[in-house]
């Protein structure tokens, strides 16, 4: 019977990874960087460090530290400026699953501070149940590994079968998959390869879809 949810952030619950994407394209150009959109896409959901050595690897060019360093800023301004919104749906499936009485927690490659800001801001805050953030698994076990969704469902104290992974990126569900845990892709910047697709448990338009499943799987 399934007990918990457990939820992505940027790009499932909040419209921000379009803001990213944005952010390296823009940044590439200034560089003088050719950066096709979909290696910046393929980053999406992972860990700082992994897209640090990532675009070490293939974009030596890029000054990625300093990018970084940019980048946290960008998105503070961002955040000020009113442009981080929900995505549709957010509010309503999260209210929906505080009255049926089951567990909703965040597990995020974003820093725990920022995710707290960020959920607290948009109002979700207050229907979730935990946040585990990727500052608290070991390096280089971010997503795609599932450690972040291991030790989600660990603190909420349910087993992988008794969860739901909810994710928008390819790292993300391939966590989700690998965590044991029914995993539905609710996609962002890109539809999933053939390949993911068959692991998925289901793959879905919007967050709104999740509710008559939840309710079939639940029992509630």
């Amino acid at each position: 019977m399934l007990k918990c949810m457990v939820f992505d952030m940027d790009g499932t619950l909040l419209d921000t990874e379009r803001l990213a994407v944005q952010f390296w394209v823009d940044m590439a150009k200034e560089c003088g960087v050719d950066l096709p959109l979909e290696f910046v896409i393929g980053c999406c959901g992972r860990p700082r460090g992994d897209i640090v050595e990532r675009y070490r690897k293939y974009y030596p060019a890029l000054p990625v530290e300093e990018a970084m360093e940019n980048r946290d800023q960008w998105w503070l301004d961002q955040a000020a400026k009113g442009l981080i919104h929900t995505k549709p749906g957010a509010e309503e499936v999260l209210a929906y699953l505080k009255e049926k009485g089951l567990k909703a927690v965040i597990a995020t490659s974003t820093p725990y501070a920022r995710a707290v800001t960020e959920l607290t801001e948009l109002g979700l805050f207050p229907y979730l149940d935990g946040i585990v953030s990727g500052d608290m698994v070991s390096p280089g076990r971010g997503k795609p590994a599932p450690d972040i969704f291991l030790l989600a469902m660990e603190k909420m104290g349910f087993s992988p079968e008794e969860c739901m992974v909810v994710e928008d990126s390819e790292s993300g569900c391939m966590g989700g998959v690998a965590s044991g845990a029914r995993t539905v892709m609710i996609p962002d910047q890109r539809q999933p390869g053939e390949e993911l697709r068959e692991k998925l448990y289901l793959c879905l338009d919007s967050l709104t879809d999740l509710i008559p499943v939840v309710d079939e799987l639940a029992g509630k």
